[in-house]
């Protein structure tokens, strides 16, 4: 065999050797993208997933805390706004913390969140840290009156705050708290009303210890 013909094939085997290795390297290019877009895609689908689940539980914790704190003004337990005559006083102690029974229904549906909800008085004395966290606004009690079938009709209102936070475990960075206003009405005949106003939603990023 000439030396000609002999560097031609070795050439040619070169040639065929470093093609293989650049379609080998492209092919493991394409499946460390193609892994890199999955691992990504799963990724968001998890964040995505956990946001929701984290929008049930607070939607049906705020539902719960709702109930506990009508029952609470109906009862005495957290101030009603002021009958006629009555002076309006600043709430010394204005935060009420949901007691763990009224929550345990949610808690052990979802095993291993933290979930935690408390109602502010507006009308408060001292702004206390949860006040100054959830962002609940100071609002005196103040009297109105509307027009219904024709006749004035005159309301005492006072304002209070709904607040809830959820944590799906305790290694979560994200904490959703929810802020909900919440007015309650007195009518000429004692008769109580809530209005339920429009909520606030954050996420708080948390490091854990």
């Amino acid at each position: 065999m000439s030396f000609k013909k002999l560097l031609f094939e070795n050439r040619n085997r070169g040639a065929i050797l470093i093609t293989s290795l650049i379609l080998m390297f492209t092919s493991l290019a394409a499946v460390a993208t193609a892994l890199a877009v999955t691992n990504k895609t799963f990724e968001n689908q998890s964040v995505v997933i956990k946001s929701m689940k984290r929008e049930n539980i607070g939607r049906q914790t705020i539902s719960i805390v709702e109930k506990w704190f009508a029952e609470s003004i109906n009862q005495g337990e957290i101030p009603a706004p002021k009958k006629d005559g009555d002076n309006e006083a600043l709430n010394e102690s204005p935060v009420y913390y949901v007691p763990d029974q009224i929550l345990d229904i949610i808690i052990d549906n979802n095993s291993g969140s933290e979930i935690e909800g408390y109602v502010v008085d507006a009308y408060y004395k001292i702004c206390t840290d949860e006040i100054d966290n959830s962002g609940s606004l100071f609002i005196e009690p103040h009297s109105f009156a509307v027009m219904e079938n024709d006749i004035l009709t005159n309301y005492n209102a006072r304002h209070y705050f709904i607040n809830v936070t959820i944590k799906l475990c305790h290694s979560d960075n994200n904490l959703l708290h929810i802020n909900r206003e919440i007015i309650v009405l007195r009518n000429k005949s004692n008769e109580l009303s809530f209005v339920s106003l429009h909520s606030k939603k954050q996420i708080i990023r948390k490091t854990n210890k």
